[in-house]
């Protein structure tokens, strides 16, 4: 009997460990979510640079009715941020869904300015150091 006590209070201790650092995870996922509207909003280029891993690519589909597919490395977004060419609005963030499975995140969220809408698929990997970086950013963007 206490055997089987003690076995129980381990798997229960274990699964709240799990719920926990999961919890945790979503809380740190929906914070780099927030960052990055508000980095892109400041122009910041050197936070910015921080929460986005080295492969990041920024992805848009037929832009405003065009028909092609854009694709930005993680240079030439910042880029674009240094220049004024992206950013500079203040949008209120609405992290819409987040689903994890282990060191992957994705999250549907809403970014709304005073001119554009973006409806983003952002895709998230946590680093070797227990740090979540984007690695994708997948916006559907309409004027407002």
């Amino acid at each position: 009997m206490k055997k089987l006590f003690f076995t129980s209070l381990i798997l229960f201790a274990a699964a709240t460990a799990g719920l926990s650092q999961s919890s945790n995870d979503e809380a740190a996922i929906t914070k780099i979510v927030h960052k990055f509207a508000m980095y892109a909003d400041q122009q910041d280029t050197d936070k910015m640079d921080k929460i986005l891993d080295d492969h990041f690519r920024s992805v848009v589909n037929q832009l405003f009715g065009s028909k092609e597919v854009s694709t930005m490395d993680k240079s030439t977004y910042l880029q674009m941020l240094s220049d004024k060419k992206i950013g500079g609005d203040k949008r209120q963030v609405s992290v819409l869904k987040v689903d994890q499975t282990a060191n992957n995140a994705m999250v549907l969220a809403r970014f709304s300015g005073k001119e554009l809408h973006f409806t983003t698929y952002i895709l998230l990997v946590k680093d070797v150091n227990g740090q979540w970086k984007i690695v994708n950013d997948m916006p559907h963007i309409e004027k407002a």
